[in-house]
């Protein structure tokens, strides 16, 4: 039961229509009555505001729950609370996204005395997986703020530590590496906050670490990521991405077929939603369906994000217009691979002629003419993987598009277990193995249909692969499982894409 003493006033459950729609399904009842039962045995009588758009949801919350404005941001809905409640100087607001089914009372009652003791303006969990403690603001922040923040307001405080007094509560065991998301606002999520607490009714930090080591599959329910790889053809011979050629894989291309297919397997019941990467070793701009595959892939409502690498010399014109058109163009991404912003080094690397670097730079700039205040995430990404040819280039690469509305990505160099002969800049090879991201949660797919192990074996040269062609996703991946379990069990040396070798394991995609 909460202490008095710590001037805990109000909590705050703010929700925008974006997050209530993008989740249109609403909490099972077993998971939402353990949510406001968590939430009472803590809180008590504590009056509980909570946005239009969350009562929409659950309707039946709207007796006990206080309904705040429309309001465009959580500090206004903050300054709405403190206003109806005329709090004092020292009061504070627990703010929540939604309903937590594993809100854990002890460690946010720790959480809520460290805040308390050094008086900070706000406080949220450093290391503990989200939707098991909500963040902590004091009143007294709100006249300082600005009057409009673009950002959430924890990345807008934490990136202006040295105007406010910013607590970051951090918690052992550290379990960040799990990537995990316990706030039930997505099906994924929904599906791995029931299992847990179906194992264990009273699931909280202290048991998480425990339960999913007794359960590691709960962590890989679903490909996260799907990367396509249409086409093996490129534009251009670029010496830091191998071809199918030196892969010894033939000339291929993915059918329309099974796009089609693997659409449909997206968005049945035992799906969840995922993001699609066209990417791989080719360019899929040069698949000569490509636009009638990002329109098919857009469809599936399972599928939150497109996103398409390309060298961005072959096949763009279709782009702009695609775009302009949609209704929705946060579902859809572009990245291109750059790696510089001089010419003759454009033309080193990608061993064509200098004025190429022209024509992709004139393709930048014409997407940059888009209304771009109608689309919600970034568009644009200019990719610069670091590499000793370029990285003194890294500065001023991303200052140039930070400065012209185009995201600098700035990754590492995969040397794909040493099949690449060029040097990368910088290793992060780690020093102590954990499971590998990548076989836990992404799933490549080779223009012929073949799922492989991983990504660091495109075309299956090193283990075997599940044919599409025969089976379907949910079994290929059921299939590929294995190997995330022998990953999380550090059984590396037994899976066959040599992970021993690899530096790919804290790299991660959308």
């Amino acid at each position: 039961m909460l202490d008095t003493q710590y001037q805990l006033k109000a909590i705050c459950i703010y929700a925008t229509k974006q997050s209530v729609e993008s989740f249109a399904g609403k909490l099972e009842e077993f998971c939402r009555d353990t949510a406001l039962q968590r939430l009472h045995a803590f809180f008590g009588t504590l009056p509980v505001f909570a946005s239009a758009f969350f009562l929409e949801q659950y309707p039946e919350c709207r007796d006990s729950f206080r309904t705040l404005p429309e309001l465009q941001h959580v500090a206004d809905a903050a300054r709405h609370i403190r206003a109806e409640l005329q709090l004092q100087d020292g009061d504070s607001i627990a703010l929540f996204d939604g309903l937590y089914p594993l809100f854990d009372a002890h460690l946010f009652g720790k959480m809520l005395d460290r805040h308390w003791r050094t008086v900070a303006h706000y406080s949220y969990p450093e290391n503990i997986p989200a939707g098991l403690v909500p963040d902590l603001l004091q009143v007294d922040i709100l006249a300082v703020l600005p009057s409009v923040i673009k950002e959430e307001l924890r990345q807008f405080v934490f990136q202006n530590m040295d105007t406010y007094d910013v607590e970051l509560f951090y918690e052992l065991p550290d379990l960040r590496s799990w990537r995990l998301d316990l706030r039930a606002q997505d099906p994924a999520s929904q599906r791995l906050v029931s299992a847990l607490l179906r194992q264990e009714a009273d699931c909280s930090f202290a048991t998480l670490e425990s339960q999913i080591k007794s359960q590691p599959e709960l962590l890989s329910a679903w490909p996260a990521c799907l990367e396509l790889e249409l086409c093996t053809n490129r534009p251009v011979d670029a010496k830091y991405r191998l071809s199918a050629t030196q892969w010894n894989a033939p000339d291929q291309l993915m059918s329309m077929d099974f796009v089609a297919r693997l659409c449909e397997q997206s968005n049945d019941s035992r799906a969840l939603p995922c993001s699609v990467i066209l990417g791989g070793q080719g360019d899929p701009l040069l698949h000569p369906e490509i636009e009638e595959i990002v329109r098919q892939l857009l469809q599936v409502a399972n599928i939150k994000l497109v996103v398409l690498e390309t060298w961005a010399l072959a096949g763009t014109a279709w782009i702009r217009p695609f775009i302009e058109k949609m209704s929705d163009p946060s579902r859809f991404a572009l990245i291109i691979r750059l790696n510089t912003i001089d010419a003759d080094l454009y033309a080193e690397l990608h061993q064509c002629e200098r004025a190429r670097f022209s024509d992709v730079m004139d393709f930048i700039a014409e997407l940059q003419l888009l209304d771009l205040d109608r689309i919600k995430r970034p568009l644009l990404y200019a990719e610069f993987l670091r590499l000793k040819q370029n990285d003194d280039q890294i500065d001023a690469f991303y200052k140039y598009f930070r400065e012209r509305n185009v995201q600098p990505l700035i990754g590492k160099y995969n040397p794909r277990l040493g099949s690449a002969d060029l040097q990368a800049a910088l290793d992060l090879s780690p020093l102590i193995r954990d499971f590998c991201w990548h076989l836990t949660r992404d799933a490549y797919i080779s223009p012929a249909g073949m799922m492989t192990i991983c990504k660091q074996d495109p075309y299956a040269r090193l283990g075997p692969a599940a044919d599409l062609n025969q089976m379907d996703l949910a079994t290929a991946w059921q299939r590929n499982r294995s190997m995330f379990l022998k990953s999380f069990r550090g059984q590396h040396e037994q899976i066959p894409v040599k992970c021993l070798d690899c530096d790919e394991w804290y790299t991660f995609n959308f």
